[in-house]
This record gives C-alpha cells, structure tokens and sequence, in this order.
C-alpha cells in the first residue's frame, strides 16, 4: 500500500519511463530482503506502474 501510494505521488512529479525506472529498482531492492530472509515477502511486486504508449507516425 505505501509503495503504491509513493508511485501514485511520483506520477505527480515525474514522467511515466521514470516512475516504472524507480518501481523497478524498488522491486529489486526488496527482492534482495525476500532473499536475504529479511523480509518474508515482495510489498512492491504486485504495484502496476504507470502506462506509457509511444506512437510514431
């Protein structure tokens, strides 16, 4: 819920790549705790980044 609600404030803030860059190195960084049994689960793996579409005409 925290890390959903601080990509929610990131959108705010910045463009979509750059949020789903910081969710990834969140998922990451609490991917290594699950590993390092410091954690027992992922908080961030189920938080969906924002959408981004490129279209080139």
């Amino acid at each position: 819920m925290h890390v959903a609600a601080y990509v929610e404030d990131l959108q705010k803030k910045i463009a979509a790549p750059s949020v789903n860059l910081q969710l990834a190195a969140i998922r990451m960084l609490f991917d290594w705790l699950v590993v390092g049994q410091v954690v027992p689960v992922n908080p961030a793996s189920s938080v969906r980044g924002p959408k981004h579409v490129v279209k080139k005409g």
